[in-house]
Parts: C-alpha cells; sequence; structure tokens
C-alpha cells in the first residue's frame, strides 16, 4: 500500500534573498512565488495506468494523476483545441502545465486553486527544474578542465581538452569520456529543501538553498520531499500539510501576511534587551 502522495504546486523562480536565524548563522533562501495554480484535471489510477503516459513502473502502483496549471491567460492567444482543455476545470488556459502524481485520498477536483497554504512553515519539499542553458561550450566551462600552457611554445592549444584516446594499441576512447558540448539546460532535482519562510499576502515561500535550478523567472516544480527520514519528520510534526490542500473555507478566520520559523530571526523582535537594576 503506498503512502499518501499529495500534488505539488508550479511557482516562479524570483530571486535569493538572505535569512538569519536566533543565534545569528547567515542562510541564503531562494524565493518561489506561487502564481495562480488550479487544478485543471484528476484522472484516477485506474484510468492512468491505461494511459501511455504511465510507464511499467508506475502501472504496479496506485497513482492518480492531477494535471495543475499556472499563470492564466487571454484565450485568443491559444488554438481553440487547447483551450477545449480547460472547459472541464471552468478556468482561462494557462501557460504552463504540468502533471504530479498523487495517491486516490489526496484527489482533488478540478477548479480547486492552488496557493502557498498548500505548504506549512517548516515543511521539506523537493523542487525540479531545468538548469539554466549555456549552449555549446568547451571542455574548460563545462567540466573545469585546466587548459594547456600559457607560454614556452603552445600555439592555439590554451583551452584545448589535450589527449583523448588511451594509450597503447587500441586507441580507444572509452565511454562517459569529458567532451565538448551541450552545458547546461537539462532536468535536475533538489530535494529536502525546508520552507523557512511563507508570505501568505503574495503566495511567496522561502526555500532553502540559493542554488535551486533553473534561472530567474523559470518554472519550478514543488511538492512534498521523498526522503524518508525527511517524510518521518514531517508526520511527527503537530502541525501536518493540508490534506489534500488548502480550501479558502478552512481558513475563514484569516492568516497573518507572513509565517516565520522558529529558528528564523524578525527584524521587528529586538536584538539587544538592556535590564536597569534601581538604584
Amino acid at each position: 500500500m503506498d503512502s499518501t502522495k499529495r500534488t505539488g504546486v508550479l511557482g516562479v523562480k524570483i530571486g535569493v534573498l538572505p535569512q538569519w536565524t536566533k543565534d545569528g548563522t547567515k542562510l541564503f533562501t531562494t524565493l518561489v512565488q506561487i502564481i495562480d495554480n488550479h487544478v485543471i484535471r484528476y484522472v484516477p489510477p485506474e484510468d492512468y495506468k491505461q494511459s501511455s503516459a504511465a510507464t511499467l513502473y508506475m502501472k504496479n502502483r496506485n497513482y492518480g494523476s492531477v494535471v495543475v496549471g499556472a499563470l492564466s491567460c487571454y484565450p485568443t492567444s491559444f488554438t481553440k483545441s487547447y483551450v477545449n482543455l480547460f472547459n472541464e476545470a471552468g478556468v482561462p488556459p494557462k501557460r504552463k502545465l504540468t502533471r504530479f502524481l498523487v495517491t486516490p485520498d489526496a484527489a482533488i477536483e478540478p477548479g480547486t486553486p492552488l496557493t502557498a497554504k498548500h505548504f506549512n512553515v517548516g515543511d521539506y519539499v523537493d523542487v525540479q527544474a531545468r538548469t539554466i542553458g549555456h549552449g555549446f561550450q568547451g571542455v574548460v566551462k563545462r567540466w573545469g578542465f585546466k587548459g594547456g600552457p600559457k607560454s614556452h611554445g603552445a600555439t592555439k592549444w590554451h583551452r584545448r581538452p589535450g589527449t583523448i584516446a588511451s594509450g597503447g594499441r587500441t586507441g580507444l576512447i572509452y565511454k562517459g569520456k569529458k567532451m565538448p558540448g551541450k552545458m547546461g539546460n537539462r532536468w535536475r532535482n533538489h530535494r529536502g529543501l525546508k520552507i523557512w519562510r511563507i508570505n501568505y499576502k503574495y503566495n511567496v515561500l522561502y526555500l532553502t538553498g540559493p542554488a535551486t535550478p533553473g534561472p530567474t523567472h523559470s518554472y519550478i516544480r514543488i511538492y512534498d520531499t521523498i526522503l524518508p527520514n525527511l517524510k518521518k519528520e514531517m508526520t511527527s510534526k503537530e502541525v501536518h500539510p493540508p490534506m489534500p490542500t488548502a480550501y479558502p473555507e478552512d481558513f475563514s478566520e484569516g492568516l497573518p501576511e507572513e509565517v516565520f520559523d522558529d529558528e528564523l530571526f524578525q527584524f521587528n523582535d529586538p536584538t539587544l534587551m538592556y535590564n536597569l537594576d534601581e538604584k
């Protein structure tokens, strides 16, 4: 039996900002904004297993599919067949679409909005995005090669890779040899990033680290972490992530504009306190 697997969201990377803990430790966080996310379609497990998107590995698991779209646009910007994909959800066409695998108990009706309330401060998430594309590059930039000598008779060999074949009679080039080629623009995952701070007014998540894959203003997939030790830590907390997501009626009393982790320092708190003894 698979454990509960919730859907994720699509966010836009908007920059890097330093934060400080209460003991003065400086850490960098990546700001990701969740812009206009809606559930477009839900496919139950029995139908998803028959689809061409399901691999042989997924056919042995009881996973359904949730399609999430981000950033609404004018219908005139797309073809009629693409706009018809959003009739079931009753939302305008989206610029970006992605698919998340979920368990049946985490199914969400089409048209449901997804916001920053989908996560809690202190949760651990995994992110997935395409890295920055650098085009065709040589071995010095792509792999960090030293290059050739800069003087003493070196001619047009300053950034060359050197010999690429093995010695001896074979002269074979082994598989996996580091060579010039296309650099970047590949899917990469970062796992176990902690949410240090959430701005509910603008739907902004503050995630651990400055090295989240992708350039600024790129789209990032964000979902609950799959690391076993961090999943166990999240389930042991008193406040669990909303299941299957946070609905507007669940927060009728309202939420603060921003929520900080207990270890994070807030700049409206005092930094020094003096006790003046009365004499």
